[in-house]
């Protein structure tokens, strides 16, 4: 006999319905309960307003309706995401007014209506661009300026990402209108894009260390060494930095499309000219970077560089001395200027700088610096990428082996005594297939055990690849990052079967173990 339980959910206290409808993470289920009468409509809409997607225009003016209808509403938007969208514009001035409504913003992302154009020709004109900017960085001036606390606008924000492009341009240039972002009193997360950063937008900003910032990064930027000085000053105790410099401007200042890399693919699509002061901050003036890098040394824990990555046409060519004899670095020596950062514990290189990887590694290293990681199209020098047999012909010990790889090929290079993993990045084409042979199985089996080798057998090599060209940085909203996947495990000297090369003999036809390739006689990390 079956028997029914008769609980109407009206009968429960305020909180509890609050609670159970936090579980609903459909927004079209929560619009329907917020529909079925007004104790339940007051219940649902702090979880029905708490994120809000604003696509196009006639999204932002309904939800701007809705705020103005019931003022409580705004008091519940917490994040609020307004990605581009080729066939719907937004209206940036009724953004603003909502920006502004909305005090309780925590997260904030603004997608400029052309940032993801594919034509000069679709961007905007000056005249358009330009009362649109003004409209937009309204709120943020609010939110700085001398008004009373109560009456400033996102005075709750923490988390900030603008991906934006400039007038007929994929660049944007920061200015006054624009500058309270980097001065905003709140702000602990900052993420901007295709920017360049002159080197006197700081010029009258009087204060240092004002700014409550803990984690910075920007991409496919366009960064002059005294626009950066001027940047790492604001921060009170920056802790992690993406320093994403657009990596592909030459000595000559011309834009050469045979180098490729991650932070390059507006220039080099739109055929922007880049102006001689900006990026390749290492390779330019290592002493003026590192000085600007030096203002955050009390408390950064995790730093990445993003520069030139040639390609393989280029790389290959290179002699043995271009990895054991690199260059002194423009404007003096910069080497181990690393070692006073006694809070970094990550690095990561994403390219090529021998200047970058001498003031981590030569002479002296980051006293606790636990994980380093490189990134390049070509991450091993060609001495490394040749039949097994080589290695024996040269009777190479650990040391000899770790002088091929980047970092350790710094002169005179010192590792931490706190290494315990060093990551492998290999670049390549979406539509390439990755597989490995067995002779450069045994050439990385070689190197990892020269890095086990080191720090009392305490630090690990790993190789990963990621595919690249699918999307190009700036990642939009939607957009898939791409992520590396793990080819080789040091640790365990393991490689993963979908990148092993099988050359099927007789005798291995009856094999069923094809998920690693194993090496008995290698003693490795227990």
């Amino acid at each position: 006999m079956y028997t029914t339980m008769d609980f109407p959910i009206l009968d429960l206290p305020n909180e509890l319905i609050a609670h159970i409808i936090e579980f609903v993470d459909s927004i079209s289920d929560l619009r329907h309960i917020a529909c079925t009468c007004r104790r339940i409509q007051q219940l649902a809409e702090p979880a029905l307003y708490r994120h809000v997607l604003l696509r196009g225009a006639a999204k932002t003016h309904r939800i701007l309706s809705a705020l103005q209808a019931r003022p409580a509403r705004a008091a519940t938007l917490h994040i609020l995401d307004v990605p581009c969208d080729p066939d719907l514009r937004q209206d940036i001035p009724a953004l603003a007014v909502l920006m502004t409504a909305a005090k309780n913003i925590r997260q904030l992302m603004v997608e400029s209506p052309s940032c993801n154009s594919g034509t000069v020709a679709e961007f905007e004109q000056e005249d358009v661009w330009g009362p649109m900017m003004d409209q937009l960085f309204l709120p943020f001036q609010r939110a700085v300026s001398g008004d009373e606390l109560a009456a400033r606008p996102l005075q709750r924000l923490t988390k900030l990402t603008l991906h934006l492009n400039g007038p007929q341009s994929p660049y944007w240039t920061p200015d006054a209108r624009s500058l309270p972002i980097f001065l905003h009193p709140t702000l602990n997360d900052l993420k901007i894009s295709c920017v360049n950063i002159p080197g006197d937008l700081f010029n009258e900003v009087a204060e240092r260390s004002i700014t409550p910032l803990k984690h910075l990064v920007l991409e496919e930027c366009n960064i002059s060494a005294n626009g950066l000085h001027g940047l790492l000053g604001l921060p009170k105790a920056l802790e992690t930095l993406y320093l994403g410099n657009m990596p592909h401007q030459l000595e000559t200042g011309i834009m050469c499309s045979r180098y490729i890399g991650e932070n390059c693919h507006n220039a080099l699509h739109f055929d922007a000219e880049i102006p001689m002061a900006y990026n390749q901050l290492f390779r330019a003036d290592a002493v003026t970077a590192l000085a600007a890098l030096s203002q955050q040394q009390h408390s950064l824990k995790a730093l990445t560089y993003t520069t030139l990555s040639p390609t393989v046409d280029d790389r290959i060519h290179f002699p043995l001395d271009h990895f054991l004899n690199r260059p002194v670095t423009t404007g003096g020596n910069v080497d181990g200027g690393f070692n006073s950062f006694h809070q970094l514990e990550r690095i990561a290189l994403v390219g090529q700088c021998p200047q970058f990887e001498r003031a981590v590694m030569s002479v002296r290293s980051p006293p606790n610096l636990k994980e380093l990681g490189f990134q390049a199209d070509i991450p091993f020098p060609p001495q490394l990428n040749i039949e097994s047999d080589y290695w024996s012909s040269l009777h190479m010990n650990a040391a000899g082996v770790l002088s091929l790889l980047p970092f350790f090929s710094a002169p005179s290079a010192c590792v931490s005594p706190k290494l315990e993993n060093f990551h492998i990045i290999c670049e390549h084409s979406f539509y390439q297939v990755v597989l490995l042979p067995e002779w450069m199985q045994q050439s990385l089996r070689g190197v990892a055990k020269a890095v086990w080798q080191l720090n009392n057998r305490n630090a690990v090599l790993n190789v990963s690849s990621v595919r690249t060209g699918r999307y190009y940085p700036p990642f939009l909203y939607g957009e898939p990052v791409p992520e590396a996947e793990l080819m080789y495990d040091g640790g365990t000297d393991r490689f993963v079967e979908k990148y092993i090369l099988k050359t099927l003999t007789g005798e291995d036809e009856d094999s069923s173990d094809w998920e690693y390739s194993e090496d008995e006689g290698y003693e490795g990390p227990t």
